[in-house]
């Protein structure tokens, strides 16, 4: 018999699955990705964030809590324009990682428009704030068409059965606060709209090109046709 230790070794999700009888609804993962130090049944944003983060439950793909925890929005709602700040965190941190900068400096500079100093001052190289603002979107999409071409689609960008069933029982400001399939598929929809991705989310042909990325057409021709044939399918 496995001990087990053998059995949590490949993370939660296996773990649920080796133990079966419905031990996946208590296994807190997002594409197989252990959720971290946070309860993102009431910090929405936040749970935008990381349901359509390509790595899975890592706060350090997007850093959305901190709209949140900072009452820059009212973190117990969902609501139009969430997409757009969890789009432009995610492509200054896929920029920040690219530029070896810590994390933990993102509140001494000023965003792109720093970054884009930084880069110039230390490569010689011309760069404005709109050129490295793309290179973030270029990567946050490169991200997602790998996730793309090994299978994964809306139905991946989802949270933990715990965030979406269990509201939080606390004696707090919080209580009672969980993310329904309502509000994160209306977030998902402004989400995948924004980033030029179809209901689905999977990237169009024509935000490749858009991004310069056209020699990864031939990877989302596929996925986009099946698709749009089960669409059709599903109509007649």
């Amino acid at each position: 018999m496995k001990g087990l230790g053998d059995i949590l070794a490949e993370g939660v999700r296996i773990a649920a699955q080796k133990i079966g009888k419905g031990a996946e609804k208590y296994a807190l993962h997002i594409k197989g990705v252990e959720m971290t130090g946070y309860d993102i049944r009431g910090l929405k944003t936040a749970a935008l964030g990381y349901a359509v983060s390509f790595r899975g439950a890592d706060h350090n793909r997007h850093g959305c809590y901190g709209f949140d925890i900072k009452g820059t929005v009212n973190r117990f709602k969902f609501e139009k324009g969430r997409a757009k700040l969890v789009i432009d965190m995610e492509d200054l941190y896929t920029i920040i990682d690219s530029l070896i900068v810590c994390k933990f400096s993102r509140g001494v500079y000023e965003g792109f428009k720093d970054l884009a100093k930084y880069y110039t001052l230390v490569t010689g190289i011309e760069m404005t704030p709109e050129e490295l603002r793309a290179s973030g979107a270029r990567i946050n999409n490169l991200g997602r068409i790998f996730n793309v071409r090994e299978g994964f689609t809306r139905k991946d960008d989802m949270l933990p059965p715990k965030i979406m069933s269990f509201p939080i029982p606390d004696d707090t400001v919080s209580k009672g606060s969980y993310v329904s399939q309502e509000e994160l598929d209306f977030m998902l929809d402004e989400y995948y709209e924004m980033r030029g991705w179809t209901k689905e989310g999977i990237p169009k042909i024509e935000t490749l090109k858009k991004l310069e990325l056209d020699d990864l057409i031939d990877v989302v021709k596929p996925k986009l046709a099946s698709t749009e044939k089960a669409k059709k399918g599903k109509e007649e």
